[in-house]
């Protein structure tokens, strides 16, 4: 263990190990009987050491993709926040691209080194400790550090520096896990049920004990007390290796990349944090002044001003509620400002499309109007965007330019003698309902669909500015035609369902591929989960929940792949020792699962549908309401469909011996409630031979 990470492990005046972690051992050596040997040393050399094979267990460690190559992980058992600590007279650190420029105090072989060179961030001032990084910055040596925050507070406060150092929000949140050698899972096994002994109030006791005195404000000491987690989302986004699903990414990645270049507008690919993940060749050629190296770089880097947090307000707002925005900003290329529209739409849950259009020409001439009249008239009759000049009266054409005219089919003369609804019954401009409280709220800008001469129809993006010539009130409306990006994102988003297409048929492949190497239980996958969306339905879950519960259960076995064949396919009962391998299974599904981002929300039901409602399940030992709800019906289920099958070394049972099983261990193994949900289906459906 870490010989300085207080109040988790750390040293007394006397040298010896103290701390949380030191009592949970103890008490965990009266729990097993096992005799422990403790050793805390620098961070560095426990995990060189830990590598080397020297020791069987380490504790505090978070888990990332480097480790592992040589580590299996406990589940994690604790959640550690990382924030960026910086002296005071320094501001604007709110994130990792922020401490560009900076040398960053970091402890060595610390995982905040790994993440942050995934930001890019590359210069580090590198110690033995966080201790030892406190007492630099106190005496000057770092301006700006990234630890964990129990012992940076810890430090800080014995130190006597906290009025001289402010901290951003975590940049991460990590987890405590126990880790031991690769392949070692009896040993894990046997650390995990060591530590499920020690009850709340043991462990309470010990929590109170090291933190009933805070080191901190009140309102920061809650990012201290210790949970057991129960799900642990990984920050790895690891690509999982199947040729099939790579080559469909692939072609609709080629597909997706042509409609971008087709695109008149300049299109871009964000993600939630504001990093620019993709850019289209034909985008470059559109901003040939800027730096071309834009993948990687930051919306801030682009756009510095407040333009720049606005456009990062719209992105989260749309990755949060999944509905398009328009958002405007500004970017200043040497020396000048030019104005852009966007569209920002998501892709998904963390990526959003940005289709944006430079109107700075139209913003230049909205600056000339209201300076010169004249002016208004030179750009208005140039311009090669349709402009329209409006009475909000009587909807009356005051005037317009060449290109609105070519735009709608008619001479510029025969537009100034019509209304609105005289040459556009189709749409219902907003322009007609306008009264003068519009002349005191600026601009105002609509999407609508209008027919043309021709009787054609187009999409466009109309910008209505009150203006006065004359004294009179008008409207100017600039029209965009925006029908073929509108094309483009439809197509964007059809291609989008068809990869989400891809991704459930990967995952039925991979249920049918255990199927087909299991053999005797074919078809099992494809029944437990239609009875299980059944239940789900019946107790009133919601629709949005079930895409996860129907992936949770196809898969709810993937973790057999890793047992071997002559245990998963004996034909008669297992050993004990048998059984401690077969009980693996659900850690092998939560090491393969919880690495791809998109089925963390489905792990539930892999990793605890072996939980029983009195607590004798496994892994975890589970009990209860502990269990995930989802794990509760599909352990039902799963029983069902097991005991009326064929196994190699039995044969099916009867239904209403199956289904009085399931009613005798009510209570005992199953959830009562889904027992009784099952109960009334069974009855329903008593006489049908489908029901299986």
């Amino acid at each position: 263990m870490d010989d300085n990470y207080p109040p988790y492990t750390f040293l007394d005046k006397n040298g010896n190990p103290q701390g949380i972690l030191i009592d949970e051992w103890r008490l965990w050596e009266q729990k097993t009987g096992i005799k422990v040997e403790i050793s805390t040393m620098k961070w560095e050399k426990a995990i060189q050491e830990m590598k080397a094979g020297k020791f069987d267990v380490i504790d505090t460690a978070f888990m990332n993709a480097e480790r592992l190559e040589y580590l299996d992980f406990s589940a994690p058992y604790t959640d550690i926040e990382v924030p960026i600590y910086f002296k005071n007279n320094i501001s604007g650190l709110t994130d990792a691209a922020s401490l560009k420029g900076f040398k960053v105090g970091v402890k060595k072989q610390d995982y905040a080194v790994s993440y942050l060179r995934t930001q890019g961030i590359e210069e580090f001032l590198e110690f033995d400790s966080y201790e030892s990084i406190i007492q630099a910055a106190r005496n000057h040596q770092v301006l700006v550090f990234v630890v964990d925050k129990p012992p940076a507070e810890y430090f800080i406060n014995k130190y006597g520096i906290q009025s001289e150092f402010n901290s951003s929000s975590p940049l991460y949140t990590g987890q405590f896990h126990r880790a031991v050698k690769k392949g070692n899972l009896t040993l894990l096994n046997t650390v995990e049920s060591g530590f499920k002994q020690i009850s709340s109030l043991e462990s309470n006791t010990i929590n109170v004990r090291w933190l009933g005195t805070r080191m901190i404000s009140p309102q920061n000491s809650r990012y201290l007390l210790i949970g057991a987690g129960f799900i642990s989302f990984c920050a790895l986004l690891l690509l999982f290796s199947n040729r099939i699903l790579q080559q469909r990414v692939s072609d609709r990645t080629r597909e997706l990349n042509a409609l971008f270049e087709a695109m008149q507008d300049l299109v871009l690919v964000i993600d939630t944090n504001g990093f620019f993940l993709d850019l289209p060749i034909k985008s470059r050629e559109k901003i040939p002044l800027l730096d071309r190296k834009i993948v990687g770089k930051h919306v801030k880097d682009l756009i510095p001003d407040k333009s720049g947090e606005n456009v990062l307000n719209v992105i989260k707002n749309v990755l949060s509620t999944q509905k398009p925005e328009i958002s405007e900003y500004t970017v200043s290329i040497d020396g000048k400002t030019s104005w852009f529209s966007g569209v920002i739409s998501p892709l998904d849950k963390k990526r959003a499309l940005l289709v944006s259009r430079d109107f700075t020409q139209w913003k230049n001439t909205q600056e000339a109007l209201i300076e010169s009249e004249h002016r208004f008239h030179i750009m208005f009759e140039n311009h090669d965007v349709a402009m329209v000049l409006i009475s909000p009266e009587n909807n009356q054409i005051v005037d317009l330019n060449q290109s609105a005219a070519d735009f709608y089919g008619y001479t510029i003369e025969q537009m100034r003698k019509l209304k609105l609804d005289e040459i556009d019954e189709f749409s219902d401009w907003p322009i007609q309902s306008m009264t003068n409280s519009f002349f005191g709220e600026g601009q105002t800008k609509f999407v609508q669909t209008l027919q043309l001469s021709n009787g054609e129809t187009r999409v466009v993006e109309i910008h209505a500015t009150p203006v006065q010539i004359k004294k009179e009130n008008l409207v100017f409306c600039i029209i965009l035609d925006i029908t073929e990006r509108k094309k483009a994102e439809e197509a964007v988003q059809h291609k989008s369902i068809e990869l989400a297409n891809a991704y459930e048929a990967t995952l039925e492949g991979w249920s049918n591929a255990l199927e087909l190497r299991e053999r005797e239980t074919a078809g099992h996958s494809k029944r437990v989960v239609e009875l299980t969306l059944q239940i789900c339905r019946m107790l009133g879950l919601p629709e949005h929940e079930l895409t996860h519960i129907q992936r949770g259960a196809l898969l709810h076995d993937i973790g057999k792949m890793g047992i071997p064949d002559n245990i998963l396919l004996k034909p008669g009962p297992l050993s004990s020792d048998e059984w401690v391998i077969m009980r693996q299974h659900p850690l092998y599904a939560y090491q393969l699962l919880s690495r791809i981002p998109f089925l963390q929300p489905a792990l539930d039901i892999p990793y605890a549908h072996h939980e029983r409602w009195d607590g004798s399940g496994y892994p975890r030992g589970l009990k209860g309401e502990e269990i995930p709800l989802s794990a509760r019906i599909f352990a039902v289920v799963d029983v069902w469909d097991a005991l009326i099958s064929d196994r190699p070394y039995r044969p099916a049972w009867a239904k209403n011996a199956a289904f009085n099983y399931l009613k005798e261990n009510s209570g005992k193994l199953f959830d009562p409630q889904i027992v009784a949900a099952f109960e009334k289906i069974y009855q329903d459906q008593e006489n049908s031979s489908s029901f299986k």
